[in-house]
């Protein structure tokens, strides 16, 4: 166990570093979730979702493809497309980059506290931030802006809402269902 005399320097510089440490980790989170990359199905998400928002309506039948026009069709994802369509009608491209980041940051902020909940001393807490700069560099790699990005946020979320109701806060598993809706 790492304590905090054994690695503590004189003064306040110790403060200091603990500052620079968790603002460069929050700096590297936002760097790596600003990367600006598409995939090939982003543009799809974005229709069907901008398409719903004009329609007011989930759309039931396959209305794009060559070969599968007028198929009936179940979009598992219109939610998170009416999102894409929202950010992108709204701002554009740099509001889908907007809604990736927002996302990707709360998914690394929700894990992060997780992570520091159960820690106690400045040493185990210091190794906890060291890990979520490693972590928000693996998260962030292909996290482009499609309704996955959503599936990371609430298993984080469902794993913070299972701390909670194990710790005797049960009424938080209330939540659950909504969670996995």
């Amino acid at each position: 166990m790492i304590s905090e005399s054994s690695i503590k320097p004189a003064g306040n510089s110790f403060r200091l570093m603990k500052i620079c440490l968790y603002a460069a980790v929050c700096a590297l989170a936002v760097f790596q979730f600003s990367e600006n990359t598409a995939d090939p199905d982003l543009w799809g998400h974005v229709t069907f979702g901008e398409q719903m928002l004009r329609t007011h309506a989930i759309t039931r039948v396959e209305t794009y493809s060559w070969t599968a026009r007028g198929q009936p069709w179940i979009n598992h994802e219109w939610l998170a497309e009416t999102a894409l369509g929202t950010a992108h009608t709204l701002l554009g491209g740099a509001g889908i980059l907007l809604l990736k980041m927002l996302v990707g940051l709360a998914t690394f902020a929700v894990a992060l506290r997780l992570a520091l909940a159960k820690l106690s001393g400045s040493g185990e807490r210091l190794l906890a931030w060291a890990f979520a700069a490693l972590a928000v560099v693996e998260i962030s790699y292909g996290f482009a802006a499609r309704p996955q990005i959503f599936t990371a946020l609430f298993l984080a979320v469902e794993l913070s809402v299972l701390v909670r109701a194990n710790a005797g806060a049960v009424a938080w598993a209330a939540g659950l269902p909504l969670l996995f809706i």
